[in-house]
């Protein structure tokens, strides 16, 4: 081997580049994944619901035009900004409980819609804060 004749070895100046391209292309999709799962790991969903909101469905409650779901995520979701409103949630929850709807489309049956009445009265009259 001649001495003055530099050896090739390996991957050529193009072959480097498009290796190193190729790098750092799974580099980004490896970090957009991370950003996409990784960060927003252990972080509640946020539902978080006001005054008027309950107030709104609790009437459809008493009216029957209250879907389930929306009935069950209020139940199913501790409200813990403000005391008052978690103790009608839990109040609703009780009576969810003890008062299951009727056949007829109803979520709490007669005397379940009775209590709810009086829960919707204190709850109108709430003196609230803003969260």
């Amino acid at each position: 081997m001649d001495a003055d004749v530099p050896q090739r070895t390996g991957l050529g100046g193009t072959a480097l580049m498009e290796a190193l391209a190729t790098l750092a292309g799974i580099g980004c999709l490896v970090g957009m994944v991370w950003v996409l799962f990784f960060m927003n790991k252990g972080k509640s969903p946020i539902y978080q619901v006001d005054r008027d909101q309950i107030l709104s469905l609790l009437k459809k409650v008493l009216a029957g035009d209250a879907h389930d779901m929306e009935w069950r995520t209020f139940l199913s979701v501790q409200i813990r900004y403000d005391e008052f409103l978690e103790s009608v949630r839990f109040r609703c929850e009780k009576l969810d409980e003890q008062y299951s709807g009727n056949s007829r489309g109803n979520i709490l049956n007669k005397a379940g819609r009775a209590q709810l009445e009086d829960i919707i009265a204190e709850l109108e009259e709430y003196d609230h804060k803003e969260f």
